[in-house]
Protein backbone atom coordinates (compact mmCIF):
# COMPACT_ATOMS: atom_id res chain seq x y z
CA UNK A 1 0.00 0.00 0.00
CA UNK A 2 1.35 3.58 -1.04
CA UNK A 3 1.25 5.98 1.62
CA UNK A 4 -0.16 9.92 0.97
CA UNK A 5 2.35 12.51 1.18
CA UNK A 6 1.26 15.95 1.12
CA UNK A 7 4.24 17.88 0.76
CA UNK A 8 5.30 15.37 -2.19
CA UNK A 9 1.17 16.55 -3.61
CA UNK A 10 1.86 20.37 -3.37
CA UNK A 11 5.14 20.24 -4.93
CA UNK A 12 3.36 18.40 -7.71
CA UNK A 13 0.70 21.43 -8.19
CA UNK A 14 3.27 23.82 -7.62
CA UNK A 15 5.08 22.45 -10.80
CA UNK A 16 1.73 22.58 -12.60
CA UNK A 17 0.85 18.30 -12.21
CA UNK A 18 -2.97 19.34 -10.81
CA UNK A 19 -4.13 15.85 -11.80
CA UNK A 20 -1.45 14.36 -8.51
CA UNK A 21 -1.28 17.27 -6.99
CA UNK A 22 -3.05 18.78 -4.07
CA UNK A 23 -4.92 22.08 -5.34
CA UNK A 24 -7.16 24.17 -3.33
CA UNK A 25 -10.02 26.90 -4.64
CA UNK A 26 -12.12 28.92 -2.65
CA UNK A 27 -15.86 29.22 -2.24
CA UNK A 28 -16.24 30.72 -5.66
CA UNK A 29 -14.12 28.79 -7.74
CA UNK A 30 -17.44 27.53 -8.84
CA UNK A 31 -18.32 31.05 -11.10
CA UNK A 32 -15.20 30.47 -13.22
CA UNK A 33 -16.03 29.80 -16.94
CA UNK A 34 -12.52 29.97 -18.47
CA UNK A 35 -8.92 29.50 -17.58
CA UNK A 36 -7.38 32.91 -17.24
CA UNK A 37 -4.26 34.29 -15.70
CA UNK A 38 -3.91 34.90 -11.76
CA UNK A 39 -3.14 38.46 -12.77
CA UNK A 40 -6.48 39.02 -14.03
CA UNK A 41 -8.44 37.30 -11.66
CA UNK A 42 -6.61 39.30 -8.78
CA UNK A 43 -7.62 42.22 -10.79
CA UNK A 44 -11.56 41.34 -11.57
CA UNK A 45 -11.48 40.50 -7.52
CA UNK A 46 -10.04 44.28 -6.74
CA UNK A 47 -11.65 46.15 -9.22
CA UNK A 48 -8.91 47.46 -11.02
Amino acid sequence: RETYCILRALDRACRGDVENGLVFAGSSVGGSRRLQPVAEVMAELVGV
